[in-house]
């Protein structure tokens, strides 16, 4: 189709996205200032085992998931509102929210990628280094603990057939695929393993069975 962004694939030259093309959605609300995050990252852990008599061959399985801490950079303003998230966690009270990191495409204009961290808090802050004969911006950091990281992978507009099966994104309207999300405890889930999930988590299946 004309205009449109060729696929990643031997013999065509894709360009990688911006950086700096990025925005933070906080419990569904576009967040501002926010100049840099670090620290995004998934690790699974690696479980070495031999069985008895072979001798020759060590098998690894997977382990726990562990999710790297990721670090907010902000300017410094006159809105409160993430050091009274923090001072919640200070207090005592843990207040978890759902964070997205969203990567836009090069006008800016549409989502590409987007990461969500599920129940995100806050607990590590650190002010902005003041210095009177500075000209730096002030710039403090945030660092978020969350307990899921899930992939929100954008996908091509759908055609008119495929409307009612593709969920539209509410802040750009483009189509998603199903994400699969990355479980602390369970390692990798798929849609239908969450459906089954919740289902026995209700008591059992409906009339029917369970869902094939």
């Amino acid at each position: 189709m004309a205009g449109q962004t060729p696929a990643a694939q031997p013999g065509n030259v894709v360009d990688p996205y911006r950086a700096y093309n990025f925005k933070l959605i906080i419990q569904n609300v576009v967040a501002g200032h926010f100049t840099r995050v670090d620290g995004l990252g998934v690790k699974i852990g690696r479980i070495l085992y031999r069985a008895g008599g072979d001798r020759g061959t060590v098998r690894s399985i997977p382990g726990p998931v562990e999710f790297s801490p990721v670090i907010l950079h902000y300017g410094h303003t006159d809105s409160t509102e993430l050091l009274t998230w923090l001072f919640a966690a200070v207090n005592g009270t843990v207040e978890r929210r759902n964070v997205s990191l969203a990567m836009l495409n090069d006008a800016g204009s549409d989502e590409v990628r987007r990461w969500n961290l599920i129940g995100a808090w806050p607990f590590e802050w650190t002010g902005a280094p003041l210095d009177a004969l500075g000209k730096d911006l002030a710039i403090e950091s945030m660092s978020l603990a969350y307990d899921r990281l899930e992939l929100d992978d954008a996908s091509p507009p759908a055609s008119e057939g495929d409307s009612a099966r593709a969920p539209r994104s509410r802040e750009s309207g483009r189509r998603r695929k199903p994400g699969f999300a990355i479980d602390s405890i369970g390692g990798f889930r798929s849609p239908r393993d969450r459906c089954l999930r919740s289902t026995r988590a209700l008591g059992g299946p409906r009339a029917g069975g369970w869902p094939a």
